[in-house]
């Protein structure tokens, strides 16, 4: 155990203490953020086991001001080869548009009309 010869001493080495412990506070803190800000639409699972499996896809695509076109997609796997493929598509009301600030080739901001988005919830059982 240190033993210290001035209550000085001792401040100095808390406060040390206290500049390293914020310090890598805020690189955890860092790190979290960029490992949570990725792109939403890629695809969380990279590697599909396919000895048993079924993998899902939906999309939307804006077909007019007033439908949305709704696109599943299903794979079935067995013993790691595609057995089945499904397609289904069917046609949503569109949920109209939102005025966003979106920036031009030049960097510059300007307010845009941009077709609102619908989110997906799955439930698996």
């Amino acid at each position: 155990m240190e033993r210290y010869k001035t209550t000085s001493d001792l401040s100095n080495k808390n406060l040390r203490l206290t500049l390293i412990l914020g310090g890598a506070i805020v690189i955890i803190v860092i790190l979290l953020v960029i490992l949570m800000s990725g792109d939403d639409k890629e695809p969380a699972v990279k590697n599909l086991d396919k000895t048993h499996a079924i993998a899902v896809t939906y999309e939307t695509k804006q077909l007019s001001d007033s439908t949305v076109l709704l696109i599943e997609n299903q794979n079935i796997y067995i013993k790691g080869k595609l057995i089945k493929s499904i397609a289904r598509m069917d046609t949503l009301p569109a949920l109209g548009d939102s005025i966003q600030a979106v920036e031009d080739n030049d960097d510059s901001q300007t307010m845009a009309r941009i077709p609102k988005e619908y989110e997906f919830f799955v439930t698996i059982k």
